[in-house]
């Protein structure tokens, strides 16, 4: 394809949208730079304004070995951004009258436990099913993504499941099983594996050529990138994966590809043709109780620069991807990274403010409250799924670190209800009459998180000896070995050994995972809970 020069791009670009800079793809050049670095991987670029291109470029190399360069071209894998392509087969099945997105799973997908609650294809693509994460699953498994795995060994992984996250529709919580699941529903209603059932209604129809779902990654892409992580400075390693399971992923596209396929959200030419499908997929999920989420049919709805945005991203062993719409100003940014960091959805967000000006996040006005006010609240918080959330004191400041991240400042709203500068949440502490601080919840997106107040632990020597033992996985299928290293605790599994730290009394972390010992009626700890976040209570019993 032959691209325009930049000075014509300029020209268009001015033409197309006032607010675009003549000297726009300077300024994303700066700030690309990360991405533009010689012998090394980066990423793709592209910005459509009202359905053309106005800007497509690469940066770096899409494959070092070859010295290919990143262009405009490039074929990239966009991770979890296929999972919108995934839900528009559903939607197409639903026109065609195959399917309701109101129905039960069980009536596709039997053998899929539910655990005695009506878990439904809205569900499933909304993210409020419930159901563990299998990829969170098979990494406390111990797999690196290297061996082959297919989507039958992913619905085996659920189905092995003994119990859930929560209950259909109590929270949102993102999963990539909903996806994998969406899939196998496409090939048993159509009769076709989603990668043929895409390629008839989606991408051949919108003439997206170089996009399909990648089902062998032994296949010859032309033009495709490779993906790396880097090592040490100015050193990266290949990545590569056999996992064949997709629907959540596996999505293979250019940025032109990906244009056409934001111009059919203003003008439709899928299924009947008609703007109801397209409303259906902006329609966000809702909770049990009527709180709307900002998810829709793999898109997120929320606002950059000032703008409304329909939004994804995708991350997949060392391919980082964001794509973003504007819908009120027909414009669109892509970026698309092959270099093992996130940089594309940083890139994306500042190209937006590029084009539209920097976004004036609006946070509330911060009260001046005392440190006798303040000097009640530190000490630690604990979550339901066994993390903790460390809040501590200093003068004029509160600071909150949760288990595993970074430390933050709080920010008091009013004398108990603090609030992030760092993103959109709120810390709220909870008080008697007395002003005894009696735990605390956390407000983010929409939802509310319950936290009990701990009581200052001291690491004994007893609380470490109580979880050594053999255990057998029960959702997993391993056995792990916990044992007492001296004064360290530590975990084996598949010969590799990790330390495990105290952070309460029957509470422990083992790198990002929870551990949460499960005692019998004499006090004995007979079985542990992990929990990832995304894949909670994985049950392991006691043997020893």
């Amino acid at each position: 394809m032959k691209w325009l020069t930049a000075p014509l791009l300029a020209l268009l670009a001015k033409a197309a949208f006032a607010q675009l800079p003549a000297d726009f793809e300077s300024k994303v050049d700066d700030v690309c730079k990360e991405w533009n670095k010689p012998n090394a991987p980066g990423g793709v670029v592209g910005v459509a304004v009202d359905g053309k291109l106005v800007l497509a470029k690469g940066y770096g190399l899409a494959n070092i070995e070859a010295g290919m360069k990143n262009t405009a071209d490039t074929v990239m894998d966009v991770g979890s951004v296929s999972k919108q392509f995934t839900a528009m087969c559903i939607l197409l099945l639903e026109e065609e009258g195959k399917l309701s997105t109101s129905d039960d799973i069980n009536k596709y997908l039997p053998e899929i436990p539910t655990f005695g609650q009506v878990v439904t294809i809205d569900h499933l693509m909304h993210m409020t099913s419930g159901l563990r994460d299998y990829l969170n699953i098979w990494v406390v498994e111990g797999y690196n993504f290297s061996d082959l795995r297919t989507p039958q060994q992913a619905l085996e992984t659920m189905v092995r499941q003994t119990g859930a996250n929560s209950v259909p529709g109590a929270k949102w919580n993102y999963c990539n099983s909903g996806y994998m699941l969406l899939a196998e529903i496409v090939q048993r209603v159509s009769g076709k594996s989603l990668a043929v059932y895409a390629k008839s209604h989606i991408f051949d129809p919108l003439k997206m050529e170089q996009s399909h779902f990648e089902t062998d990654e032994s296949e010859v892409v032309p033009g495709r990138a490779t993906s790396y992580a880097p090592t040490f400075p100015g050193k990266f390693a290949g990545l590569s994966s056999t996992l064949g399971v997709y629907g959540d992923g596996g999505v293979l596209t250019t940025l032109a590809d990906l244009t056409k396929w934001h111009e059919n959200f203003y003008n439709n030419k899928l299924g009947k043709g008609d703007s109801k499908l397209i409303d259906k997929m902006l329609q966000v999920g809702k909770l049990n109780g009527g709180q709307p989420t900002n998810y829709a049919c793999g898109l997120t709805l929320d606002k950059s620069a000032g703008q409304d945005r329909v939004q994804h991203g995708g991350n997949w062993l060392g391919f980082n991807a964001m794509t973003a719409r504007f819908p009120k100003k027909h414009v669109s940014i892509f970026t698309l990274g092959n270099d093992g960091t996130n940089l594309s959805s940083q890139f994306n967000t500042k190209i937006a403010e590029l084009i539209f000006g920097t976004e004036k996040r609006s946070e509330p006005p911060v009260l001046t409250v005392s440190d006798d006010v303040l000097k009640r609240y530190p000490g630690t918080y604990l979550l339901p799924d066994g993390r903790a959330a460390e809040v501590t004191f200093e003068p004029g400041q509160l600071s909150i670190q949760l288990t595993g991240q970074q430390k933050f400042p709080i920010f008091p709203e009013s004398e108990t209800l603090f609030f992030l500068k760092v993103v959109q949440a709120k810390f709220e502490f909870k008080v008697d009459t007395g002003n005894k601080v009696t735990g605390a919840a956390i407000h983010q997106g929409g939802a509310q998180t319950e936290l009990t107040l701990g009581k200052p632990y001291t690491v004994a020597k007893e609380d470490m000896e109580a979880f050594v033992g053999h255990y057998k996985g029960i959702d997993v299928p391993i056995d792990v070995d916990i044992t007492l290293n001296g004064e360290r605790l530590e975990v084996r599994q598949k010969g590799e050994v990790q330390p495990i730290k105290l952070v309460g009394k029957d509470r422990a972390m083992l790198a990002t995972f929870a551990i949460v010992a499960v005692r019998d009626a004499s006090g004995v700890v007979r079985a542990i809970l992990v929990n990832t976040g995304r894949a909670d209570g994985l049950k392991f019993l006691k043997s020893s």
